[in-house]
Order: C-alpha cells, then sequence, then structure tokens
C-alpha cells in the first residue's frame, strides 16, 4: 500500500505556490502506477479536494489502475502479509 498525501487539484485548480510542496492527483496516480502499488491511500484531504473527489479520482485513475481510497480521520487499514 502506497500512503500519499492529496492536498491538492490538478492544476489550475489551487493557489499556484501549493505546487512547488505538494503533488497533483494525476501525478499521484503516476508515481503509483510506477511503484507498482497495489492499493493507494489519498490523505491530508483538504476540503477543496474532498469536494472534487470524484474528479481526483478519476485523475489518479487515468494513470494508476489499483484501488484508491481517500482517508478519513481516525481511519484503520487493515493490512495483511503478501
Amino acid at each position: 500500500m502506497l500512503v500519499f498525501n492529496c492536498a491538492v487539484l490538478d492544476p489550475p485548480g489551487s493557489p499556484r505556490d501549493l505546487y512547488t510542496r505538494h503533488t497533483a492527483p494525476r501525478q499521484i496516480g503516476e508515481v503509483a502506477g510506477a511503484a507498482g502499488a497495489r492499493r493507494l491511500l489519498l490523505t491530508h484531504i483538504p476540503l477543496l479536494v474532498d469536494k472534487a473527489s470524484r474528479e481526483v479520482l478519476a485523475s489518479v485513475g487515468a494513470a494508476y489502475a489499483g484501488p484508491v481510497e481517500l482517508a478519513d480521520d481516525r481511519m484503520r487499514v487493515p493490512l495483511r502479509s503478501p
């Protein structure tokens, strides 16, 4: 499982200066795909990203075919050994 913060929308949906500190959803999908992640959990979800969750998931899914979830506060994720 790859855990990745998702604090911005794809450009130009978020303030420009945030892209120097955060990865856009499409790029997150590219990283997850290149890493061979079996699952992807998106964390650090601000309200702007939460409201656009369908678009965010579609953008991530353009480059990553595995399962993607948006984390909730106090979420627990069971992990099992391969």
